[in-house]
């Protein structure tokens, strides 16, 4: 993890930026199979991680992902996907990608997996995953089940920019290091800055 830190005396306060590996978000699934909601009112939190790898690409991973078929919830594994490409227009950045061949169950199926996504300025994403679970991976004429799954959820890590948070502390939220929203922060602490389009690390 890259990390650059930035002491401003005076009039600013000290304000601590990093590059982040990884964004992680939190949220809810919403899974349908054969055209019907198969999670209905399920309130489980999954965790979405997309960590950067070089300009333009990322690497993306539903951690646990979990069918239940009628019996109980079954861990199937993390669905991951390498060298997701993305851009950022006008605050929101898309995601798009794709991965053959993946595996789940520890290796009992075996699916093409194609993923779209959203992240607004505000760290709200929208993750649509499309599992395409290949019946007999030896027999393509077998045919495919699709599991089209719906990750919605925020933003919860990945701090990566640095700004003088004093000229615009109307117009900036202070969270504490747990994720609380604070009104009114103390001088000489650690809080997370957010404005309509940065967030940042900083000492008050």
């Amino acid at each position: 993890m890259k990390k650059i830190y930035t002491l401003l005396f005076g009039a600013m306060i000290a304000c601590f930026a990093f590059t982040a590996n990884a964004l992680t978000y939190q949220g809810t699934l919403v899974i349908n199979m054969m055209g019907a909601t198969i999670n209905e009112g399920d309130e489980t939190v999954y965790t979405v991680e997309v960590s950067p790898t070089s300009a333009g690409l990322c690497d993306f991973t539903l951690a646990n992902f979990s069918l239940d078929l009628g019996d109980g919830p079954v861990p199937l594994g993390d669905i991951y996907i390498e060298d997701v490409t993305t851009s950022t227009t006008d605050g929101v950045t898309t995601y798009s990608g794709s991965k053959d061949g993946l595996t789940l169950a520890e290796g009992e199926i075996v699916a093409n997996v194609t993923l779209t996504g959203t992240d607004n300025a505000d760290g709200e994403a929208v993750f649509n995953i499309d599992v395409m679970w290949i019946v007999d991976p030896s027999d393509p004429s077998a045919g495919q089940i699709p599991i089209y799954v719906t990750f919605t959820g925020q933003r919860t890590s990945g701090i990566n920019s640095l700004t003088n948070h004093h000229s615009s502390l109307s117009t900036t939220e202070y969270y504490n290091l747990q994720g609380i929203r604070v009104n009114s922060p103390v001088k000489g602490q650690i809080y997370i800055a957010r404005t309509a389009d940065t967030v940042a690390k900083i000492v008050y």
